[in-house]
Protein backbone atom coordinates (compact mmCIF):
# COMPACT_ATOMS: atom_id res chain seq x y z
CA UNK A 1 0.00 0.00 0.00
CA UNK A 2 2.83 2.94 0.92
CA UNK A 3 4.71 1.75 -2.45
CA UNK A 4 1.18 2.51 -4.42
CA UNK A 5 0.79 6.01 -2.77
CA UNK A 6 4.20 6.75 -3.10
CA UNK A 7 4.14 6.13 -6.50
CA UNK A 8 0.46 8.29 -6.79
CA UNK A 9 1.76 11.16 -4.85
CA UNK A 10 4.88 11.26 -6.99
CA UNK A 11 3.00 11.21 -10.46
CA UNK A 12 0.85 13.85 -8.89
CA UNK A 13 4.12 15.85 -8.03
CA UNK A 14 5.34 15.19 -11.86
CA UNK A 15 2.14 16.29 -13.20
CA UNK A 16 2.40 19.69 -11.40
CA UNK A 17 5.87 20.48 -11.89
CA UNK A 18 4.08 19.83 -15.89
CA UNK A 19 1.34 22.21 -15.80
CA UNK A 20 3.42 25.55 -14.70
CA UNK A 21 4.50 26.95 -18.29
CA UNK A 22 0.93 26.45 -19.75
CA UNK A 23 -0.65 27.94 -16.72
CA UNK A 24 1.65 30.97 -16.77
CA UNK A 25 1.88 31.09 -20.44
CA UNK A 26 0.13 35.04 -20.70
CA UNK A 27 1.78 36.69 -17.82
CA UNK A 28 5.11 35.46 -18.89
CA UNK A 29 4.60 36.21 -22.49
CA UNK A 30 4.04 39.94 -21.37
CA UNK A 31 6.61 40.02 -18.41
CA UNK A 32 9.70 38.37 -21.19
CA UNK A 33 7.75 39.70 -24.15
CA UNK A 34 7.51 36.38 -25.48
CA UNK A 35 5.40 35.58 -28.99
CA UNK A 36 3.58 32.59 -29.50
CA UNK A 37 5.46 31.27 -32.09
CA UNK A 38 8.04 31.04 -29.22
CA UNK A 39 5.55 29.31 -26.77
CA UNK A 40 4.78 26.38 -29.41
CA UNK A 41 8.75 26.38 -30.17
CA UNK A 42 8.97 25.65 -26.44
CA UNK A 43 6.07 23.10 -26.35
CA UNK A 44 7.40 21.35 -29.52
CA UNK A 45 10.65 20.89 -28.28
CA UNK A 46 9.65 19.85 -25.01
CA UNK A 47 7.19 17.26 -26.38
CA UNK A 48 9.70 15.80 -28.46
CA UNK A 49 12.43 15.48 -24.97
CA UNK A 50 9.79 14.22 -23.24
CA UNK A 51 8.89 11.11 -25.59
CA UNK A 52 12.73 10.53 -26.27
CA UNK A 53 13.40 10.46 -22.99
CA UNK A 54 10.69 7.93 -22.37
CA UNK A 55 12.41 5.44 -24.42
CA UNK A 56 15.55 6.36 -22.67
CA UNK A 57 14.10 5.87 -19.26
CA UNK A 58 13.21 2.65 -20.29
CA UNK A 59 16.62 1.41 -20.91
CA UNK A 60 18.01 3.36 -18.12
CA UNK A 61 15.13 1.78 -15.23
CA UNK A 62 16.94 -1.68 -16.52
CA UNK A 63 20.30 -1.13 -15.54
CA UNK A 64 19.36 1.34 -12.77
CA UNK A 65 16.89 1.13 -9.42
CA UNK A 66 13.65 2.64 -10.72
CA UNK A 67 12.85 4.35 -7.20
CA UNK A 68 16.38 6.09 -7.17
CA UNK A 69 15.91 7.16 -10.91
CA UNK A 70 12.02 8.44 -9.92
CA UNK A 71 13.35 10.35 -7.07
CA UNK A 72 16.27 11.75 -9.22
CA UNK A 73 14.01 12.98 -11.84
CA UNK A 74 11.58 14.34 -9.81
CA UNK A 75 14.40 16.07 -8.20
CA UNK A 76 15.77 17.38 -11.02
CA UNK A 77 12.24 18.77 -12.16
CA UNK A 78 12.05 20.51 -8.98
CA UNK A 79 14.95 22.17 -9.82
CA UNK A 80 14.45 23.45 -13.26
CA UNK A 81 11.24 24.43 -12.09
CA UNK A 82 12.42 26.45 -9.75
CA UNK A 83 15.38 27.81 -12.04
CA UNK A 84 12.43 28.92 -14.33
CA UNK A 85 10.45 30.84 -11.97
CA UNK A 86 13.67 32.56 -10.98
CA UNK A 87 14.75 33.76 -14.37
CA UNK A 88 14.94 37.56 -15.38
CA UNK A 89 13.82 39.29 -19.01
CA UNK A 90 17.36 39.08 -19.52
CA UNK A 91 17.69 34.76 -19.50
CA UNK A 92 14.43 34.48 -22.11
CA UNK A 93 16.46 32.20 -23.95
CA UNK A 94 17.38 30.01 -21.05
CA UNK A 95 13.70 29.19 -20.57
CA UNK A 96 13.29 26.55 -24.03
CA UNK A 97 16.39 25.21 -22.62
CA UNK A 98 15.16 24.87 -18.72
CA UNK A 99 12.20 23.73 -20.09
CA UNK A 100 13.46 20.72 -22.43
CA UNK A 101 15.51 19.88 -19.29
CA UNK A 102 12.22 19.42 -17.78
CA UNK A 103 10.73 17.62 -20.28
CA UNK A 104 14.19 15.26 -20.35
CA UNK A 105 13.24 14.45 -16.36
CA UNK A 106 9.58 14.19 -16.60
CA UNK A 107 9.86 11.74 -19.43
CA UNK A 108 12.41 9.45 -16.80
CA UNK A 109 9.43 9.13 -14.65
CA UNK A 110 6.94 6.34 -16.62
CA UNK A 111 8.94 3.94 -17.08
CA UNK A 112 10.23 4.12 -13.33
CA UNK A 113 6.56 3.59 -12.38
CA UNK A 114 5.54 0.99 -14.62
CA UNK A 115 8.42 -0.90 -13.28
CA UNK A 116 7.87 -0.68 -9.57
CA UNK A 117 4.56 -1.78 -10.49
CA UNK A 118 5.24 -4.10 -12.61
CA UNK A 119 7.64 -5.47 -9.69
CA UNK A 120 6.25 -4.61 -6.54
CA UNK A 121 2.35 -5.89 -7.52
CA UNK A 122 0.74 -9.12 -8.33
CA UNK A 123 -0.46 -9.58 -11.98
CA UNK A 124 -3.93 -9.72 -10.59
CA UNK A 125 -4.29 -6.24 -9.53
CA UNK A 126 -1.93 -4.56 -11.79
CA UNK A 127 -4.63 -3.46 -13.97
CA UNK A 128 -6.64 -1.57 -11.09
CA UNK A 129 -3.44 -0.20 -9.80
CA UNK A 130 -2.83 1.51 -13.48
CA UNK A 131 -6.42 2.59 -13.83
CA UNK A 132 -5.95 4.78 -10.75
CA UNK A 133 -2.41 5.84 -11.04
CA UNK A 134 -3.53 7.11 -14.64
CA UNK A 135 -7.13 8.20 -13.64
CA UNK A 136 -7.43 11.34 -16.18
CA UNK A 137 -9.75 13.08 -14.03
CA UNK A 138 -7.82 12.45 -10.33
CA UNK A 139 -4.61 14.21 -11.38
CA UNK A 140 -5.94 16.65 -13.95
CA UNK A 141 -8.61 18.39 -11.22
CA UNK A 142 -5.80 17.72 -8.80
CA UNK A 143 -2.89 19.27 -10.03
CA UNK A 144 -4.31 22.00 -12.10
CA UNK A 145 -5.99 23.12 -8.78
CA UNK A 146 -2.28 22.85 -6.51
CA UNK A 147 -0.30 24.34 -9.62
CA UNK A 148 -2.91 27.47 -9.53
CA UNK A 149 -2.52 27.78 -6.02
CA UNK A 150 1.44 27.09 -5.98
CA UNK A 151 1.85 29.80 -9.23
Amino acid sequence: VYVFISLFIGYALFSILRKPLALCWVPLREEMGLSNSNYGMIISNYTLIFGFSKLIGGILSDNIPSNILLASALFVSTVVNICIASLSKENVSYLGILWMLNGLSQGLAWPCIAKIIIDCFPVEVMGTLWSILTSVSIEAVGSNSISVVLI
